[in-house]
């Protein structure tokens, strides 16, 4: 891939190649492993359903309410949650578990947006209280949004109620917990590394972003509501699911970096490994947040890099590892949920730039 110059004073320089990873893969040569008519239903289905009635009248209280988030994402989550769930998931309980995941997705949101985009650390520690042991919040503290915390409260009573009607809640209760409080401080880094120059690294974005994914503690909802899954395979499940989780970060980052320099965020992997090989720097960035440089400059600089190329190998070569292990499992089909998350990584790539913009 070659380099790429432009006229832009003391930027006129050429754009250095990235060594965070060897290999590189575009997106078309990418191997999914699915039929392109699946993708193509899958996607006209996201385009074409119908939230639940319960679901959509939550979403309406959010757009009316808050009005940052196009309806296409609260769909998108919902029509391919019907594809990735573990395999024990009963028939019975499946549209519970799809509903109650895009909830729970619908919640993170609300927290990723408190810490990102409008840095209200009061309103966010308070309504993460929901998953720290022996907290809950308090959805008229004076010191918080309480229109927002309303829209919260909302939403969380909707999970709670949808948590009442799994028959093994009991069980995996503790473990989603400390799933779901690793995502809360995923979106603390996020928010650190955003507030104080010099925190950002890949390794500790490794580290810490994956979990805001939240793949982990919705495979503890699955098992909450899988009667028949044996506890001898949630070693390996577990064990599966922080690979999955990574997948489903690589997918999002690659889809939404491009958006997020735009909005003056460089919390995504492929902007902090592009920070780390040189392709931008900060002075980059500071003149980008002070309206100085077109956001267009820095993400030609980042594609000619071809950082993005590697993060999608990267993906391809977790993706592959896991379909090459032979799983010791009795009670769900791991290579089911790899298909899934082989589905979700090309329609997620077909919606780039649907997930965020609003309806209006």
């Amino acid at each position: 891939m070659g380099n790429v110059t432009t006229p832009r004073g003391k930027h006129s320089v050429a754009v250095p190649t990235s060594t965070t990873v060897e290999q590189r893969v575009d997106e078309t040569e990418l191997d999914f492993g699915c039929e392109e008519a699946v993708v193509e239903g899958t996607l006209q289905r996201m385009e074409e359903t119908e939230l639940p009635e319960e679901l959509r009248g939550i979403v309406d209280t959010y757009q009316r309410t808050l009005g940052d988030r196009n309806v296409h994402q609260w769909t998108w989550l919902y029509v391919i949650f019907g594809e990735v769930t573990l395999s024990c998931v009963p028939d019975e309980n499946a549209e519970t578990v799809r509903e109650l995941k895009t909830l729970l997705s619908m919640y993170n949101v609300l927290l990723d947006d408190l810490a990102e985009e409008y840095d209200d650390s009061t309103t966010f520690w308070e309504l993460a209280k929901v998953c720290y042991p022996g907290s809950d919040p308090n959805w008229d503290h004076p010191d918080i949004d309480r229109e927002y915390a309303a829209v919260g409260e909302e939403v969380w009573t909707a999970i709670e109620a949808k948590f009442d009607r799994a028959p093994r809640y009991d069980e995996f209760a503790e473990q989603f917990e400390f799933e779901f409080r690793q995502a809360m401080e995923s979106m603390e880094y996020s928010r650190l590394t955003m507030d104080y120059e010099g925190i950002a690294n890949l390794t500790e974005t490794w580290l810490y972003g994956p979990h805001n994914m939240m793949i982990h503690a919705f495979g503890d909802v699955d098992l909450m509501f899988s009667p028949s899954f044996s506890r001898e395979d949630y070693g390996e499940v577990r064990e599966a699911m922080l690979t999955f989780q990574q997948m489903w970060r690589i997918s999002n980052w690659v889809a939404t970096w491009e958006r997020e320099v735009r909005e003056c965020d460089y919390s995504a992997g492929v902007v902090v490994a592009a920070l780390e090989a040189g392709v931008v720097d900060r002075d980059m960035l500071d003149e980008l947040e002070a309206g100085e440089l077109d956001p267009a400059y820095v993400i030609e600089r980042i594609r000619a890099a071809g950082i993005e190329e590697q993060f999608l190998a990267d993906w391809q070569r977790r993706r592959d590892e896991l379909r090459d292990r032979d799983f010791d499992v009795e009670t769900v089909d791991l290579d089911a949920f790899i298909d899934g998350m082989n589905l979700q990584m090309k329609c997620r790539l077909a919606s780039r730039g649907k997930m965020k913009e609003t309806d209006e």
